[in-house]
């Protein structure tokens, strides 16, 4: 509670509002009889009125039939001046059906007016049943004193009764600030000062009080209430004992409770929060108090509601104690993360389950940490095989050029051998052309070994892009639609334009081949800054190469980099070492590919270091 209430003075609060509640049913009242009063007022104003017309009716109307028959303009002049000294008469209009209008006063503003209307109509003596409609004669009758006189008896009965209203309030508060508040006053006063140290003081309230006489309310109270402070005195003495017992039990089990490290959480049997510890709170990110406005099923992922109800319905409820069990939790933010849980109920008396609490422990970190392990072991080892693999490919590559090598030679000797005849020169020719075709193999085997030669100069990315663009639309199928997107300021690093191309070519071949009923591909050249191992900026270029094809199929993605894997049938080309080829050079080169496919496409991305470490702006060798 605060200062302020604490401070208050009930009593005087009580007067005013006994004050507040006399004047609000007085006004009320008075409101009600003012406006009774007002509206009969207005009524007889109105009947009044009413009195003038019928005066104007039996009084003038002949008349003035008879001198508009007779055209007696003089007289019409007189009845109708004369109806404007009739009370409340403000304007009078007469017109003729000859087309003459007479019109004497003025019409009251903005509409306050009672209008009347009367049509004359004139009748031969001699012949009753003849009749003739000579005009229509208009009669206002202002409202404007009506209202004024109904707003000065409103203002004199108002002020009147809010005089006697403000006398009979104020003579009434005075008799309850005497008989009644200032002892309530006194009592609350009383009960903020009550306390262990003042319960030997009785209450005393300053009253006149007769001998003989019955005690009355107040009386009654200030009874009880000494009444409940002896009471008060001799059940503090037991209470003390047994709270000082439960307060040191309390401390013991709050010191358990609120340093383990586990999550700790008490729920009813309905699935609310009673109380938790910090450890479980900060696990699903919320204080206590908006934790007790949750429910266990409200921070379990769906998928779990029915497995951890199966476990509290018949292993909790029914046998006390739950196995641990692992399920997931919901935290604040939304995302979600696994626990071990261990639940138990604790029962009454009578053995009747009373609330369930849980031990909960975060297992996030260790499932991260397992499932980071498998990923590396993994990555070690189809780094491993594909080194394997490289070596192999290598050390065959080698061999396979040096029994290249001869037949090359003795085909070129045979060839530019003048005695030969043209037959076998033709054979040799065909020996010759199926060696080179052997010796570029080599090559590419070599370039996925990362043990080609590389030259590195000055290379621009994106007239490498536009070049390869070039090279390859021939194979470009009918309806790819080709779009270059240079994001880059500066396209240029230390490469090997050869091996780029090759690179490049590749890319797009393989997109083009996904993409063989249309599509479209996209080649975008962006700055790409990325930081080595030692946290320092590390300048490169974004190649991102993207198709809308077929896309590759997931078991098959771990293995497109792997040599002379293909996914094209037999008679369609392909020797399995163009992605093989990509990422030696990517490797040669310090770079990094990623590849990204579904059924809407494929994005292969390439980082490449404008510098290759060490570098010195002079071309180099990887040997």
């Amino acid at each position: 509670m605060s200062n302020h209430n604490h401070n208050a003075r009930p009593g005087r609060q009580l007067s005013l509002k006994l004050l507040g509640y006399i004047l609000l049913v007085s006004s009320g009242i008075t409101l009600l009889l003012t406006g009774w009063q007002l509206w009969a007022d207005y009524d007889r104003d109105l009947h009044g009125i009413d009195e003038r017309f019928r005066i104007i009716e039996t009084t003038t109307l002949d008349p003035l039939t008879n001198s508009v028959w007779a055209l007696n303009e003089e007289q019409i002049r007189l009845l109708l001046t004369g109806m404007l000294n009739l009370e409340a008469v403000s304007a009078v209009s007469l017109e003729t059906d000859q087309g003459r209008t007479y019109t004497y006063g003025t019409l009251p503003p903005g509409g306050e007016a009672l209008v009347k209307q009367y049509t004359l109509t004139w009748s031969n003596p001699g012949q009753p049943a003849e009749h003739w409609t000579l005009g229509t004669l208009t009669v206002h009758a202002s409202l404007e004193g009506v209202h004024a006189r109904l707003l000065d008896r409103a203002a004199t009965i108002l002020l009147g009764q809010a005089l006697k209203t403000f006398v009979v309030s104020v003579f009434i508060l005075a008799i309850v600030q005497q008989l009644l508040t200032r002892h309530l006053g006194t009592i609350a006063d009383y009960a903020r000062q009550l306390s262990v140290s003042t319960l030997d003081r009785p209450l005393r309230l300053q009253r006149e009080r007769q001998v003989d006489a019955a005690p009355d309310e107040l009386d009654q109270v200030e009874n009880a209430i000494n009444y409940m402070r002896t009471t008060l005195l001799e059940d503090i003495g037991r209470r003390q004992a047994a709270e000082l017992q439960l307060q040191q039990s309390e401390a013991r089990y709050r010191q358990l409770f609120d340093t383990s490290t586990d999550g700790l959480a008490i729920f009813d049997l309905e699935g609310r929060l009673v109380t938790a510890n910090q450890a479980y709170l900060a696990m699903i990110g919320h204080g206590l108090d908006d934790a007790r406005r949750l429910t266990r099923q409200q921070v379990t992922p769906g998928q779990w509601l029915a497995q951890e109800a199966a476990i509290i319905r018949d292993q909790v409820l029914a046998r006390a104690l739950s196995p641990v069990y692992e399920q997931e939790l919901i935290h604040r933010d939304g995302h979600v993360f696994p626990v071990e849980v261990r639940t138990w109920s604790v029962r009454d008396a009578r053995q009747q389950p009373q609330y369930l609490m849980s031990i909960v422990r975060d297992i996030g970190a260790e499932k991260k940490l397992a499932a980071d392990r498998a990923r590396l072991e993994e990555h070690m080892r189809e780094t491993q095989r594909l080194e394997t693999v490289g070596t192999l490919a290598g050390g065959i590559a080698h061999d396979f050029n040096n029994l290249l090598t001869p037949i090359r030679g003795y085909a070129e000797m045979i060839m530019n051998d003048a005695s030969a005849d043209a037959a076998l020169k033709t054979r040799a020719q065909a020996i010759f052309h199926a060696a080179e075709r052997g010796r570029k193999l080599v090559e590419s085997i070599l370039l996925f070994s990362r043990r080609g030669t590389t030259h590195r100069v000055d290379t621009d990315v994106a007239q490498v892009v536009r070049e390869t663009l070039a090279l390859s639309n021939p194979a470009r199928p009918a309806g790819v639609h080709v779009s270059i997107d240079v994001q880059a300021h500066d396209t240029s690093l230390r490469g090997d334009p050869t091996q780029l191309h090759q690179l490049l070519m590749n890319l797009v071949i393989n997109a083009y081949h996904a993409m063989e009923s249309g599509g479209e591909l996209g080649i975008t050249v962006a700055d790409r800054d990325r930081q080595d191992t030692e946290g320092k900026p590390v300048a490169g270029l974004e190649l991102q190469v993207r198709d809308t094809g077929c896309g590759i199929a997931p078991e098959n993605l771990p293995k497109i980099f792997e040599p002379f894997f293909t996914t094209r049938g037999m008679g369609r080309g392909g020797n399995g070492l163009g992605l093989s080829v990509v990422h030696g050079i990517i490797k040669a080169h310090e770079g990094d590919i990623a590849v990204q496919s579904s059924s809407a496409g494929t994005t292969f991305t390439v980082w490449l270091p404008r510098h290759a470490a060490g570098e010195d702006g002079g071309a180099a060798g990887t040997g």
